[in-house]
């Protein structure tokens, strides 16, 4: 008996491992484990695919910056260290792999963020074709490189004042699949 359960928990677990590996326009919609973290894919209208991992909680809560004045954009007084974010998402994903994507006006990929005050990556929803090539494996070493240390979004010190007691930010970055692969062949 304990031989039948080891066998179906190793059986599960290469199943999900390769689900992981396959490109998101082979997984259907549901919860994917990769590495510990378990991402829920959904396809919307069979153009798109929405990936989160299920421990985002910020989207259920809302945004809050009580010193921000009204009519003041965030977006229009930070900094975003493009070179770094393209490099980071570059290394998570095979040269082969960049070289087949598109490039042009749909050649990108999309991260809906929340940022902290300090600049910090505190969740990110993956948008993308869904016929995509990138696998949950490679979004999942995006998601935990942009989330260290390494990676922060830089405000303007005049607003610092304003956003220091605010819970997050919603910020969109979009990272061009052409650039990518320029920054993976050193170019």
């Amino acid at each position: 008996m304990k031989n039948l359960i080891s066998i179906l928990t190793i059986f599960i677990l290469l199943i999900t491992a390769c689900k992981a590996q396959q490109p998101i326009a082979k997984i259907s919609e549901g919860k994917i484990k990769v590495s510990g973290e378990t991402f829920n894919v959904k396809k919307d209208n069979n153009k798109l695919t929405v990936i989160r991992n299920v421990t985002n909680k910020l989207s259920d809560v809302e945004q809050y910056a009580p010193h921000l004045p009204q009519e003041a954009r965030v977006n229009y007084h930070m900094t975003v260290d493009k070179k770094l974010l393209t490099k980071i998402c570059a290394d998570a994903i095979p040269l082969s792999t960049l070289r087949k994507l598109p490039i042009g006006a749909n050649g990108f990929l999309l991260l809906i963020s929340k940022v902290n005050p300090l600049g910090a990556i505190l969740e990110i929803k993956f948008v993308l074709e869904s016929n995509s090539l990138l696998t949950l494996n490679e979004l999942q070493e995006i998601e935990e490189k942009l989330k260290s240390a390494q990676f922060k979004i830089k405000f303007d010190k005049e607003i610092q004042h304003y956003i220091k007691d605010a819970n997050y930010f919603p910020i969109d970055l979009y990272v061009s699949y052409a650039d990518m692969l320029k920054a993976k062949e050193g170019n």
